[in-house]
C-alpha cells in the first residue's frame, strides 16, 4: 500500500509539472538562478523506489547552476 500511495504521490507531482509547464508556455517565463544539483536530488527522490527496486546506483558529479524556469 505505501508504494501505491507514493506511486500516486509521484504520479500527481508530474501532472501538477505538466500543467504548469503548459501555463508557462503560453506565459512569459521567470528565469532565475536553478541548482541542477537540486534538481537531480529531487529527481533520486522522486525515483527513491524504482531505483530500490531496480537495486541500481546514482553517481552525478557536481553540476552547475544554470538560467532557468523553477516552479
Amino acid at each position: 500500500l505505501e508504494i501505491v500511495e507514493l506511486s500516486a504521490r509521484r504520479m500527481q507531482r508530474l501532472l501538477t509539472s505538466l500543467v504548469e509547464f503548459t501555463r508557462t508556455s503560453r506565459a512569459d517565463v521567470a528565469l532565475s538562478d536553478v541548482s541542477l544539483n537540486e534538481v537531480v536530488s529531487a529527481a533520486r527522490l522522486n525515483l527513491e523506489t524504482d531505483i530500490q527496486n531496480a537495486e541500481a546506483g546514482i553517481a552525478v558529479a557536481p553540476l552547475p547552476t544554470v538560467r532557468g524556469h523553477e516552479p
